[in-house]
């Protein structure tokens, strides 16, 4: 289990493009899942630390993509422009160079 966790929260290493698609879309269902169930028990602001939780390993997740892609970590920066981390992420190759 803590090998598990470990291995969500950490920015070291790489990640292929299904473990990618798979990841994050595991992150995005599972945690919205328990965001909601955490809002019917403990409350509405709940949801927003969920929200935070999956942001987190969204990121960790594109970092380690970044990686596989032979490209830096700093890149995630530009994750606010629209369709970047999706094309590059996700629909392109690992760079073997």
């Amino acid at each position: 289990m803590v090998r598990f966790l470990i291995y969500l929260f950490d920015y070291r290493g790489r990640v292929g493009r299904l473990d990618w698609w798979v990841l994050r879309l595991a992150a995005i269902f599972g945690v919205a899942f328990a965001g909601v169930l955490l809002s019917i028990f403990l409350g509405e602001n709940t949801i927003y630390i969920a929200g935070c939780a999956c942001l987190w390993l969204q990121i960790s997740f594109t970092v380690r993509r970044l990686h596989d892609r032979n490209m830096s970590g700093w890149w995630i920066l530009l994750y606010w422009v629209p369709f970047f981390i999706l094309i590059v992420c996700g629909c392109l190759e690992r760079n073997t160079r």
